[in-house]
């Protein structure tokens, strides 16, 4: 299985946050895993994770998830 890849670290309003995502399966059905990490010393909370796709290639039941 491939190593997740690591996305741009985020800097928004001190925080400093990076996001891993890994794919689970080929097909028709497949989990998206998203590993977001605070690297930072402070607390970090009520963010949102939006999730751009086609809707033409795939169906996503909501495509902004709290964390």
């Amino acid at each position: 299985m491939p190593a997740p890849r690591q996305g741009a670290a985020s800097h928004a309003s001190g925080a400093s946050l990076s996001m891993a995502a890994r794919v689970e399966g080929l097909g028709p059905r497949f989990r998206l895993l998203l590993s977001v990490t605070n690297e930072g010393a402070a607390a970090v909370g009520g963010l949102a994770v939006v999730v751009r796709y086609d809707p033409e290639l795939y169906r996503w039941v909501r495509g902004v998830r709290s964390v």
